[in-house]
């Protein structure tokens, strides 16, 4: 009855058995790669992986690009560019954004609406100087479109893309105002500078002439006032008091500070002036010892 039974069985699992080698596919496993028919693997810069086949969706997450992974630049470095550099910069993030979008399943479609191609066509490589107003405006939309995208949970993976990140804080920086602009360079130098003077004994009479005190025309809290409340009289003052200081050797201790000739550049700038020796020293300047550098 048994050998009866075997012999009737082993026929049909040897079948099946024939029947599944014959719809048996070959895979394929090695180091950093998977091949196999109607199986797609996809990488992501940042080591996460994406495998898709039939009946099979698996998402592996990489590492986080948290501050310990890199270091995103702030938003002064872009700040301290001149428009040359700042184009540049936008062009060669949004060429680095486009190409990691081909770690994506979706990249076509959001290469499509983040408009790298877009940012590409509007800003010139080698002009150093802002964008129109109508190019400025369109790229102002494209920013737009790219900040909801990094408020958004769903797009965190791309969002935590740092040519995402930084290309945002570029074109931040590359579609505000001109005049904006060259106000926020003149702050932050002056910032600079009178963090510089505190090592000077005299420091304090040099910040109070370089109108760097609180409440003077370069202050800090100046520079955080929404509506400019100095007049083009007042920073032409101080500009003079500048001039005055670079043309004098027996200050060459403060004006050959990098934050002096930065502050110096940038309130000529913004008045829309070279730095010149002012022909009549408005005061008796503070003197400096420089034994008292650190």
């Amino acid at each position: 009855m048994h050998r009866g039974l075997f012999y009737l069985t082993a026929p049909v699992l040897l079948w099946n058995s024939l029947s599944l080698v014959s719809q048996a596919q070959l895979v394929q496993v090695g180091p950093g790669f998977v091949k196999a028919p109607f199986v797609r693997v996809y990488r992501y810069p940042d080591g996460g992986s994406y495998v898709r086949a039939p009946f099979v969706s698996v998402s592996t997450p990489g590492y986080r690009m948290g501050r310990w992974a890199y270091r995103l630049p702030a938003s002064t470095d872009f700040l301290q560019m001149d428009w040359r550099m700042l184009s540049q910069t936008v062009l060669e993030w949004s060429a680095r954004l486009d190409a990691d979008l081909d770690y994506f399943p979706s990249g076509k479609t959001w290469r499509s609406q983040l408009k790298t191609a877009e940012i590409a066509a509007l800003v010139p490589k080698d002009r150093d100087a802002p964008p129109a107003a109508d190019v400025r405006q369109q790229l102002q939309e494209i920013l737009e479109i790219h900040r909801a995208a990094s408020n958004s949970p769903e797009l965190s993976r791309i969002a935590n893309l740092p040519s995402f990140q930084i290309l945002q804080l570029a074109l931040a920086e590359y579609v505000t105002p001109s005049e904006q602009r060259s106000r926020r360079q003149l702050f932050f130098a002056a910032g600079e500078l009178n963090r510089s003077l505190e090592r000077f004994t005299t420091g304090g009479g040099w910040q109070q002439y370089l109108a760097l005190s609180p409440g003077l025309v370069l202050s800090d809290d100046k520079a955080l006032e929404t509506e400019p409340v100095v007049s083009s009289d007042e920073f032409a003052q101080v500009l003079a008091r500048f001039n005055s200081v670079s043309q004098n050797t027996d200050y060459r201790v403060i004006s050959a500070l990098p934050a002096f000739e930065a502050t110096h550049e940038r309130l000529a700038a913004y008045l829309g002036r070279s730095p010149t020796p002012s022909l009549n020293p408005p005061e008796e300047l503070p003197a400096p010892r420089p034994d008292s550098e650190p």
